[in-house]
């Protein structure tokens, strides 16, 4: 369908006004935090973060930076729409909007609707009188920020529930009100604080959002301006709307008036979205298609012919095959296992036996070495050993040696031999 004409911006393109200098806020005190974790024990300072309102602890504790420019152009870039409670800016050619649904998704904060949501009805007590009073504030008027800060430097004798009070006086006035230092807050909503259950439970995100909206309402955005409330949550709205069914789209306001050019955006975003999930379905019915085609060609017969039991077919099949080979694998690991358990077990045994035969071979034959030399020992007295035979034969060759030696020296003195070397030589 045709895009509906959105409405008109607040200052022409290229004519928005240029931030000369930051644009200043008051919430996040500098001095607020650390003086109200100094005054707490550590179990209560736990439970205030730990609280639906605790979500400005938790902030502060992540150092967040601020973005004064972004803000200014989110603020410089908006469109002229009727609505008191909501802001819609174009970023690019794209409409983003800033509503409580939104500040409701990012800070998690109560922000149901309830009537008369800044002038509860609250009946002042005796208590409420003397912790007012301990405080060091009328009873008609709320603390400011700058009286908090100091009562939180001398309150350490005071009663649990009293120094839980004051951390709950700091969140009010330090982040959700957001006002300047010395100014004092609203006594109708500070009171709530003598109720702890009821404090928690109490939809400040609903007041803080109000808190804020008022106050960029009455800026002048051409001059240097201070902005009231829990200004940073700005900075991370960046996208275009949260989708809500269309009964809940607008939250409920009193006194709020219809813009039909906001309606018209809503309208137009929500029809893009339908358009682009019917493409969707149907670029899926198309692939379903081609996936069945591709089926038939490669010859399976899966169950189903839609996406979703083809991925479960799919997805069956892939876990099966998973589970086989792991089986396989755990199989075959085994099977080795076994096997080299085997090859170990067989040669232990034939180590084994190699070590006795040795030993068998060695046994015998000292047991043969033993036989031997019983054996000499035996043998018969009269008859000469072997070893006695060759000392006899080598006794006679040394005497013949020593004959043929005296027989070569008579012939060299005398020339001729002996007469009786014949009998010499011969034996």
């Amino acid at each position: 369908m045709d895009s509906l004409e959105p409405p008109k911006r607040i200052f022409t393109l290229e004519e928005e006004p240029f931030p000369i200098k930051n644009i200043a806020y008051y919430t996040d005190d500098s001095k607020l935090f650390s003086t109200v974790r100094d005054a707490l024990h550590d179990d209560e300072y736990k439970e205030l973060k730990e609280s639906k309102s605790g979500v400005f602890l938790k902030f502060k504790e992540m150092d967040f930076g601020w973005a004064s420019r972004l803000v200014h152009y989110l603020l410089c870039f908006q469109l002229n729409i009727k609505k008191n409670y909501e802001l819609w800016s174009l970023v690019g050619a794209d409409p983003v909007r800033f509503s409580l649904i939104e500040f409701e998704q990012l800070t998690g904060l109560n922000c149901e609707y309830i009537e008369n949501l800044e002038n509860p009805i609250c009946e002042v007590t005796n208590e409420m009188a003397s912790f007012w009073e301990r405080i060091g504030v009328s009873v008609d008027a709320g603390p400011s920020l700058e009286q908090i800060i100091r009562v939180c430097r001398r309150c350490q004798e005071w009663s649990q529930d009293d120094r839980m009070r004051l951390g709950y006086l700091a969140i009010f006035s330090g982040f959700i009100e957001g006002r300047k230092y010395s100014n004092a807050t609203r006594a109708s909503l500070a009171r709530f604080v003598m109720d702890l259950e009821k404090f928690k439970n109490y939809p400040w995100g609903r007041v803080s959002f109000k808190v804020l909206m008022d106050s960029w309402r009455a800026k002048d955005f051409t001059k240097s301006y201070t902005v009231d409330g829990f200004i940073h949550v700005l900075q991370i709205r960046v996208i275009n709307y949260v989708e809500k069914d269309i009964e809940e789209i607008f939250p409920k306001w009193d006194n709020d008036r219809e813009d039909v050019a906001v309606e018209n955006i809503i309208q137009d975003l929500t029809d893009v979205m339908i358009d682009g999930f019917r493409m969707c379905l149907k670029e899926m019915k198309f692939l379903g298609n081609r996936m069945n085609v591709v089926e038939k060609m490669m010859g399976i017969t899966g169950k189903g012919t839609s996406s979703d039991d083809f991925q479960q077919t799919t997805s069956t099949k892939e876990a099966k095959a998973k589970e086989a080979k792991e089986k396989e694998a755990k199989e075959k690991e085994a099977k080795e296992k076994g096997a080299k358990e085997k090859e170990t077990k067989e040669k232990e045994e034939k180590e084994a036996k190699l070590v006795a035969e040795a030993w068998l071979v060695e046994a015998k034959q000292e047991e043969e070495a033993k036989a031997v030399e019983a054996s000499v020992v035996l043998m018969d007295k009269d008859k000469d050993t072997v070893s006695e035979v060759k000392m006899h034969e080598a006794r006679r060759l040394s005497k013949k040696d020593s004959a043929l030696q005296l027989s070569e020296k008579g012939v060299n003195e005398r020339g001729s031999l002996l007469p009786h070397s014949n009998l010499l030589l011969g034996e």
